[in-house]
Parts: structure tokens; C-alpha cells; sequence
């Protein structure tokens, strides 16, 4: 052909060149190592907790356990802080001593309870 870059064109060849990737994978692994040292990225991480308390709150719920507490009431004092308390002058309440003492009785039996070790 008149027109082709290389001048009259006769017949066609093909020859076929592959490309040499010996030492390609190798070659692109030291590369992106290096890459990987040098990158750095900021990421800015903002926790979502609008429903944190809802979920906290429905997990705890479906929680059912019981807890042994031992209890020693200590009343030694109850009664003269009370008295004491209820005498003052901003109290609404008046005065212990114009009152029947119906809280003596269950004050008694606290007092004398041992605890058992159960619940």
C-alpha cells in the first residue's frame, strides 16, 4: 500500500512478543512495602451512642438475678438522733417526747436479730 508509514506494504507477519514479568512480583511487593511505610492516614472515629442507653437499659432488664446481702441494722443511736432531730426548731414535726414510742417494739426486735447466713 502506497499509504502506510513504512512504505509498500507486500504481506503481513505476525510475531508474537511476550512481555518478561520474571521478578514483576517481586519487584511491585518491595514497592508497595515502601508505599506502606510512608503512608500515613487520619481517621477520625466519632461513636455512635444515641441509642446506647435504650439498649443498655432493655439488656439489663431481661437480667433476672437475686443478690444475698447480709444486714446488721445498727440502732444503737437511732433513737437520740431522732430525738434530737425531731427537736430542733425548723423541724415541722413536734418534739419525740409528746409522742407514744410505737417503733420501740420493732426497734427491740431489730436490736436482738442475729443473722442467720440466709436470705
Amino acid at each position: 500500500m502506497a499509504g502506510s508509514p513504512g512504505g509498500r506494504e507486500v504481506d503481513r507477519l505476525a510475531i508474537r512478543v511476550p512481555p518478561d514479568t520474571s521478578g514483576f512480583a517481586t519487584s511491585l511487593q518491595r514497592f508497595l512495602d515502601r508505599i506502606e511505610q510512608h503512608a500515613k492516614a487520619a481517621v477520625h472515629i466519632t461513636a455512635d451512642t444515641r441509642r446506647f442507653g435504650a439498649e443498655l437499659r432493655e439488656k439489663l432488664g431481661a437480667i433476672r438475678t437475686q443478690v444475698c446481702i447480709p444486714v446488721a441494722p445498727d440502732t444503737r443511736t437511732f433513737h437520740t438522733e431522732l430525738q434530737t432531730a425531731l427537736a430542733t426548731p425548723t423541724s415541722p414535726v413536734p418534739a419525740l417526747s409528746t409522742w407514744r414510742r410505737p417503733w420501740q417494739g420493732p426497734q427491740q426486735r431489730l436490736r436482738e436479730q442475729r443473722f442467720q447466713g440466709r436470705c
